[in-house]
């Protein structure tokens, strides 16, 4: 709500970016870099940066959330708002990219402007991508909800987006094979993705997003590992 009040006042762009960094940097774990970028890219993206804007439900993008630690079943389809794709209990913190993505996705000079879009998302937040995502180990993960995922879509999905790491990055076997694992995941859930739809000549034409782990002060040689790897995945992998 602070930055949001920040956004929409009348203040020149040095006063607000100069309040914005004040904000965003009092956080415990803030880094000057990244305090910096992300003070820049809220700046940009201002125009939505609105109570009445954010809470709006978004007809023309909807959103499928669903958490397997908590329930068992796939959850509807619902207009696209900070409760309806991350926030459960109905606060305004607990959401991830998926909102502001809808919002800025949507307008862009893309082949799906003026077209309706849906978000499924699968989450579980504290989790290891080999122990708790990959196939290799399905039945005592959540790889089958990640694929009942997909197969509800019945072929529409266009695009796979990875945001996870953190938890990666603490025991030195995770960090030292994150790469492998990711590699083998993303080939994993681009098969599942390409045997529902009809929009790919193969899995590697499967678009692949890999959101990167932000910096913090206080990061660790485990989770630098983590960062490298995504990116050696990202410089080495087609369509991603």
């Amino acid at each position: 709500d602070k930055l949001v009040d920040i956004l929409n006042s009348s203040k020149s762009k040095s006063e607000t970016m100069k309040e914005l960094k004040t904000a965003i940097g009092d956080a415990e774990a803030a880094d000057p870099i990244s305090t910096a970028n992300e003070a820049r890219i809220l700046y940009k993206m201002r125009s939505l940066m609105d109570a009445r804007t954010i809470l709006k439900p978004m007809a023309e993008v909807s959103c499928s959330y669903h958490d397997p630690s908590l329930t068992r079943g796939l959850a509807c389809e619902k207009d696209l708002t900070p409760r309806n794709c991350g926030d459960p209990d109905g606060g305004k913190g607990e959401y991830g990219p998926e909102l502001m993505f809808g919002h800025r996705f949507s307008k862009l000079g893309t082949i799906y402007q003026g077209q309706e879009i849906g978000i499924t998302k699968v989450v579980v937040g504290g989790t290891e991508i080999y122990r708790d995502w990959s196939k290799s180990n399905a039945g005592s993960n959540y790889w089958n909800n990640l694929v009942d995922a997909i197969k509800a879509s019945r072929g529409s999905m266009k695009g796979f987006v990875w945001f996870q790491g953190e938890n990666d990055s603490f025991e030195e076997e995770n960090f030292e094979n994150y790469l492998g694992n990711l590699t083998q995941f993303v080939s994993d859930v681009r098969g599942e993705i390409f045997k529902t739809s009809s929009s790919f000549s193969s899995p590697d034409d499967v678009p692949v997003v890999i959101v990167e782990l932000g910096a913090w002060r206080y990061s660790t040689a485990g989770m630098r590992a983590v960062i490298k790897a995504q990116r050696r995945f990202v410089k080495s992998t087609i369509n991603t």
